[in-house]
């Protein structure tokens, strides 16, 4: 009896060493893990980040984390959001770290105004530039194929109104535009002032930008619910311009800003790449949840595929296929990631490093 006892034991000594070791090995990396992230330096922070997975797998929650690690250090952030509930999560995170928290919400009637074609040097290259972006935001925003003749209508009526040297709104455009006979062109302008809010929003003057000083935190709402899809997705691609525009005026050199952008799979656009690819050199990073990421414009996914930071959590079978592709891992481990993990690939030195992390 004694020597089957003994044996017995003999045999489960594997199994409770396994048992340990894995426990060990499970504390250690939720310890140094959650250290390793702490401890992550200013040169850290300035890479562009993207957090991939379905919906609910946690993306969102992660990068509210990554704000939280911003506002620790004090730096500027922009936070662009189409949920409410988040929206309020990232002002509590601000102002737990002691951070100035600025809310905007075009649906409430003290929200600022602003002009897309607002100017700020007034010199020659910004009123083309200007014209351009505007123009790219309305084919984004009318989301079809435009022809060579009311893409220059609306570009040469622009510029001629930004010549003149006043401030000159959208809703300028269309009239001119319909004062001209091109009432086409002017009902593209239109579909940005299609609601008071709209209006209030983007169609009247003002000096309105997107960025944020050291030490505070602007936080954009535009919550699904109360705009609905189609009106909750044009202006995050107006107020994504607007962040691009920002970003390309802010000083390289100076203090981290910080763009936040949730569900942005809803809104990229056809700048979004030059976004990623321009904005790091001003000093300014992208950090942005997104799902369906193999549904992504091909010039989008190319500059994605260069971004420093990846984290990747629950994925829907086509968006692991596209990661374990660009990533080239079997593509089983990442569609069974499970709730608790997530796959970490960072850009260190040139080199990349893919680890996965609870």
């Amino acid at each position: 009896m004694a020597g089957a006892w003994h044996f017995a034991t003999f045999l489960m000594w594997p199994v409770l060493a396994t048992a340990l070791a894995y426990g060990l090995a499970t504390m250690a990396l939720r310890v140094f893990g959650a250290r390793r992230t702490l401890e992550q330096t200013d040169d850290d922070l300035t890479r562009h980040g993207i957090f991939s997975g379905a919906t609910g797998s946690g993306k969102t929650t992660g990068m509210l984390n990554q704000l939280r690690r911003f506002c620790k250090r004090g730096f500027g952030s922009v936070w662009l959001g189409l949920d409410r509930n988040d929206c309020k999560k990232a002002y509590a995170i601000a102002k737990q770290e002691g951070m100035r928290v600025r809310w905007v919400d075009p649906t409430q009637s003290g929200a600022p105004a602003y002009n897309l074609l607002h100017q700020i040097t007034h010199t020659e290259g910004e009123i083309e530039q200007l014209a351009s972006e505007f123009l790219s935001v309305l084919r984004q925003v009318n989301g079809i194929a435009w022809g060579p003749k009311l893409a220059q209508a609306v570009e040469e009526a622009t510029i001629s109104l930004l010549e003149r040297g006043q401030e000159v709104t959208p809703a300028d455009v269309a009239a001119s535009l319909e004062a001209s006979g091109e009432d086409n062109a002017a009902s593209k302008v239109r579909r940005l002032l299609t609601t008071a809010s709209m209006r209030r929003f983007l169609g009247t003057p003002g000096d309105f930008t997107f960025s944020a000083q050291p030490g505070e935190v602007l936080i954009i709402c535009l919550d699904l619910g109360d705009l609905g899809p189609d009106r909750a997705s044009m202006l995050a691609q107006v107020c994504a311009s607007g962040m691009f525009r920002s970003g390309l005026l802010h000083q390289p050199g100076g203090t981290l800003l910080a763009f936040f952008m949730d569900e942005w799979q809803m809104y990229a656009g056809q700048k979004h790449p030059l976004m990623l690819e321009q904005l790091r050199r001003h000093g300014v990073t992208v950090q942005a949840a997104m799902q369906h990421m193999h549904q992504a414009d091909a010039r989008l996914q190319a500059a994605i595929r260069q971004v420093g930071s990846l984290l990747l959590y629950q994925l829907e079978p086509a968006d692991a296929k596209f990661w374990a592709e660009l990533l080239q891992i079997d593509y089983r481990r990442l569609a069974n990631l499970p709730v608790h993990m997530r796959l970490a690939r960072e850009r260190v030195h040139g080199r990349i490093r893919v680890e996965w992390q609870h």
